[in-house]
């Protein structure tokens, strides 16, 4: 309830002080009436008082003593307007009949009185009239006088602002006219009755005439119009007539001093009363710069699509050298013509040769490339070349044949005298540190002369040629290197497996065979011996007994060089014992499936698939700490393929290749520690083999190697030992 009585009397508030103010404004005026009133009491009784004082019997033609109650009516009317004026008039007429007029002090008025009361009433009456009409008039000038100084006031201000507006529209029309300068765009007006044009001083401008010249006429704007858009403006013109819409054309003109300029055109049409065009007017804007700009990005784009297309075909043919030398030479003629050609300088720059050539005539491809990549070419005595040499492209849009033919050898001048010369650009391969040679493009006898844009195409095809015959050098010195690197590392592995073999036939042949002679010459040497020599008989038995632990030691070094059952029997009987044997001394369980593969491979591969199982299993003695181990052996659409799986510890997968104490040996991002070469001897192997290898691992699940190796090459025998 409480917030609802505040409400009410919020809302009541503004009510409240409107009527407040309306009894403070009903008040104030109420005074303001008592008081004029008040004044023309006042006054017509101390006039009354006055004359009572001096006792003095009025008469009223008397004008002094007339004059004071005339003054009583003058203030009345003066002050408070003309009702208290008649209310002092009324009160001075009461006073004269009631006090001066016999009989005193009665309100009798005898017949003779009247006139002089009429008179003293129109008199009292006309300055009371003539009192409120000079106040209006006073009242009247000054508020004139008023409303003059604010007439004078805000036409002061009107001056200001409208010169503050001229003053604008002068500098807007200034930067207007500069703006239109630097646009290039002007205004023209077409009087269609008249047949005459006007124009601003910047569409003077555009069209190349002077500004004091005339307007023109319609005949001399076509003249100066391009003939192959005339036609199109005048029918443009008659269409934006027919149709009543607005003109926007673009067309070219060719000013008196022979300059063609590209001029942008936009119109309104004027009709009179009848609906009769009158009027053309307009803007014109010379486009001419935004032209040359869309021709320029068109080029461009036109260029950076044949470098991209140029570069993609290149990529296409790989990383082989005269390949991509031939690619970019059959690209560059086939592009922009008619014929190509790739030189190459000499370490010393004192000779070019001529490395790749293509014509897009067959007949003449055969016969320039035959005569040009036979010979090679001095460069000492030819300024091109030497200027070609010294990182600077040769462009000559318009050849002087006769004298071209001074550069060239004996050989070619018969090439040259076929399929003649017009235009020619040489552009410099760069290389790091010094140009490499060049990329030239040919123009035949009657071709068209090669542009500033194909001088400009030329060489950013001969950067890109650069590039590409840099990656190709350096893709065929690391091949040669890999190859040779690859051979060294065949040749090792061979060397090695024969040097094991060597070793474990001379131990067998050599070392086993006196061990065995051995054992048995301290058989016969205890057969020999007394009874009685049994201390001699203990020692011979020591003696015998570390003779055979050593050629049990040798026959275990026999086999890990060579196991004789990889050459006896095969793989899969060496494999079998090896994991029986790893199974012994570790305890770690052996999985085997050799179901899959039931033929014999050839003697390197089945020596390369065993030491991959040795060394395997070896990683896992060392490393894995795992409880099982599976190998399998398949053989799988001419492939073999052998899997190694541990269930063990697995590796770390390193993400980054920057570890001091790792080294990336395998695809994938795997990082082996330093060190430990198992992996690194596995992949050698593989890859001599031409196989791929595939490693798998996840932390704490245990590692899988998988080896495939292609047999397209290889002979098969069957398998007797599966």
């Amino acid at each position: 309830m409480k917030i609802n009585k505040n409400a009410e009397v919020m809302e009541r508030g503004p009510q409240t002080q409107k009527l407040t103010s309306a009894n403070k404004a009903f008040q104030t005026y109420t005074l303001l009436v008592l008081l004029k009133y008040g004044v023309a009491v006042a006054s017509v009784l101390v006039v009354a008082a006055i004359l009572q004082w001096w006792n003095v019997k009025i008469i009223l033609y008397d004008p002094p003593h007339t004059l004071l109650f005339l003054f009583a009516v003058l203030l009345s009317t003066w002050v408070g307007g003309p009702g208290p004026g008649f209310l002092a008039m009324a009160l001075s007429l009461l006073v004269f009949v009631f006090y001066y007029l016999a009989p005193n002090n009665l309100l009798a008025i005898h017949t003779s009185d009247l006139p002089s009361l009429l008179v003293f009433g129109l008199v009292t009456l006309t300055v009371v009239l003539l009192t409120t009409a000079q106040k209006r008039m006073i009242e009247s000038l000054k508020k004139a006088d008023e409303e003059l100084k604010e007439s004078n006031l805000l036409l002061q201000v009107e001056i200001n602002e409208r010169k503050r507006v001229e003053k604008a529209l002068r500098e807007s029309e200034a930067k207007l006219k500069e703006a239109g300068q630097l646009a290039s765009i002007g205004y023209w007006e077409w009087d269609l009755i008249a047949d005459r044009i006007t124009r601003s001083e910047e569409t003077a401008h555009i069209f190349g005439l002077q500004s004091s010249e005339s307007a023109l006429s319609r005949s001399q704007l076509l003249d100066m119009i391009h003939p192959e858009d005339r036609q199109l403006l005048q029918r443009a013109l008659v269409e934006t007539l027919q149709e009543r819409q607005s003109l926007n054309f673009e067309f070219r003109i060719v000013r008196p001093e022979g300059d063609l300029r590209h001029i942008h055109v936009r119109n309104e049409i004027e009709f009179n009363e009848s609906g009769q065009p009158v009027r053309l007017f307009g803007a014109l804007q010379d486009i001419t710069g935004r032209k040359q700009a869309e021709e320029e990005l068109r080029r461009y784009a036109t260029r950076m699509k044949l470098l991209a297309e140029i570069s993609r075909d290149s990529e296409a043919v790989g990383l082989d050298y005269q390949n991509i030398l031939d690619t970019l030479v059959r690209l560059t003629a086939l592009q922009i013509g008619d014929s190509s050609i790739i030189l190459l300088f000499s370490d010393d720059g004192q000779q070019v040769f001529p490395a790749a050539f293509y014509h897009h005539d067959p007949a003449a491809h055969a016969m320039f490339k035959d005569a040009l990549l036979r010979y090679p070419q001095n460069c000492t005595d030819n300024p091109y070349f030497q200027s070609l040499f010294s990182g600077n492209s040769v462009y000559i849009p318009v050849v002087n044949e006769a004298e071209f033919r001074t550069i060239f050898r004996p050989e070619i001048l018969p090439v040259l005298d076929t399929l003649g010369v017009s235009s020619f650009i040489i552009a410099p391969l760069r290389g790091p540190n010094h140009v490499i040679g060049g990329l030239a493009i040919i123009r035949d006898r009657h071709g068209t002369a090669y542009t500033p844009d194909d001088h400009v195409l030329v060489q950013d095809l001969a950067d890109r040629a650069s590039l590409a015959i840099q990656n190709a050098r350096f893709f065929e010195q690391v091949e040669d290197a890999r190859l040779r690197l690859e051979a060294l590392s065949g040749r090792l592995l061979a060397v090695q497996e024969e040097e094991r073999r060597t070793i474990a036939r001379e131990l067998h042949d050599e070392v086993g065979q006196t061990l065995g002679g051995l054992i048995m010459q301290l058989g016969m040497a205890k057969s020999l011996l007394p009874k009685s020599a049994r201390p001699v008989r203990n020692i011979l038995d020591q003696v015998e007994t570390l003779a055979q632990q050593t050629l049990e030691f040798i026959r275990m070094i026999i086999a890990g060089l060579r196991p004789p059952v990889l050459d006896d029997l095969g793989l899969i009987p060496a494999v079998r014992r090896l994991g029986s044997e790893f199974q012994e001394e570790t305890g770690i369980q052996i999985e085997m499936n050799t179901t899959r593969l039931t033929e014999r491979l050839p003697v390197p591969l089945e020596v390369a698939l065993f030491r991959i199982v040795q060394e395997a299993l070896t990683n896992v003695r060392k490393h894995a700490r795992a409880q099982r181990v599976g190998i399998t052996l398949a053989m799988e659409d001419g492939t073999v393929r052998l899997s190694i799986q541990d269930d063990g510890v697995g590796i770390m997968k390193q993400i980054s290749p920057s570890s001091t104490n790792s080294k990336l040996i395998l695809e994938g991002g795997w990082h082996i520690p330093t060190g430990h070469f198992g992996l690194i001897g596995i992949q050698e192997r593989v890859t001599q083999l031409g196989g791929r290898l595939d490693l798998t691992s996840v932390p704490g699940q245990g590692t899988t190697l998988v080896v495939e190796i292609p047999l397209t090459e290889t002979k098969v025998v069957p398998n007797e030992n599966p």
